[in-house]
């Protein structure tokens, strides 16, 4: 279960998107839309609260004396929806209207109402209370992940062993702990989840021979032309498709741009911000990039020959 993953659909990126094909694109389906949207914002500043570090930004910022009224606010607006959602649940053969945190389904919905109270009271005990007031607060420092990183790590070293013994619990304890004081403080536990060694592009060129169809043959691909016909069909058949794959062009170069060190060339793959781009409706700091007319046809193409490997391994 990746909850880092799934947690990914009550995002900004969502909603920009569902905006983007209502206002930009004009498509039907989306035209009523709009408190979905309201609802994966008011997901995402909870998610963004309760996440929060010291060195972030916005609702991602630490708790203060600064930000900690709008944060509360966030917190019980957030708090009053989760509260009043509801949905049609049928009993017994009979439709009936339920509030979701009195549904069966109902943990995740108190569970979150239990965290936003418990948020609440910190903040107002912790940084608001003048007697005691904490310069900030970064409620990651408290979240239960940490808890299950431990405790997966006890698991892991006793071979997915849900009750060690005594003894082993402290064999495995220490360990950790003598592993926390010698490790290096830049690696952290975890790696990275936007790690693609495929655009990680060096001389090695094994890699490259293994993922091209020109292994083995001596063949000039400067003069080689790539017949295309009859693969127009597995182009993106919607306007959507065509924004998604400009979009992926414009975080290919933002990777390619970390490992390319001549101005030449990375002047060659940015391209010029283009207010009809998905990247324009997300993009709220100026800080996403663009892919040139060129990264944008090739990254289409490669859309064709995916679509075609699976079409023929279907």
């Amino acid at each position: 279960m990746k909850v880092s993953l799934a947690t990914q659909i009550f995002s900004k990126s969502i909603s920009d998107a569902l905006t983007f094909c209502k206002e930009k694109l004009n498509l039907r389906e989306f035209q009523e839309v709009t408190p979905t949207t309201q609802f994966l914002d008011m997901m995402n500043d909870l998610f963004d609260i309760l996440d929060s570090h010291i060195h972030g930004y916005d609702l991602k910022r630490a708790v203060n004396a600064e930000n900690a009224a709008n944060v509360i606010l966030k917190l019980k607006t957030a708090r009053d929806a989760i509260l009043n959602m509801s949905a049609d649940i049928i009993v017994r053969t009979v439709k009936q209207e339920v509030r979701l945190v009195k549904s069966p389904r109902y943990t995740g919905f108190i569970g979150f109402c239990v965290c936003i109270e418990s948020t609440i009271a910190l903040i107002q005990d912790l940084v608001l209370n003048s007697e005691c007031a904490l310069k900030y607060l970064p409620l990651h420092k408290i979240s239960q992940d940490h808890l299950e990183h431990l405790f997966g790590s006890i698991r892991c070293h006793g071979g997915s062993n849900n009750n060690p013994s005594a003894r082993v619990f402290e064999s495995i304890y220490k360990k950790l702990l003598t592993y926390a004081q010698i490790k290096n403080s830049g690696s952290g536990n975890c790696s990275a989840l936007g790690q693609i060694s495929i655009l990680q592009c060096t001389s090695a060129i094994n890699r490259i021979n293994i993922t091209t169809r020109y292994k083995d043959q001596n063949i000039d691909l400067e003069t080689e032309s790539l017949d295309f016909s009859g693969l127009e069909s597995l182009l993106p058949n919607s306007e959507f498709g065509e924004k998604v794959v400009e979009y992926m062009a414009g975080y290919i170069v933002h990777a390619l741009i970390k490992q390319i060190k001549c101005q030449t060339c990375i002047g060659a793959l940015i391209g010029v911000p283009n207010q009809n781009a998905l990247q324009f409706q997300k993009d709220t700091k100026d800080k996403l990039l663009y892919g040139s007319t060129t990264v944008i046809e090739i990254c289409r193409r490669c859309e064709i020959y995916i679509k075609r490997a699976i079409n023929e391994s279907g």
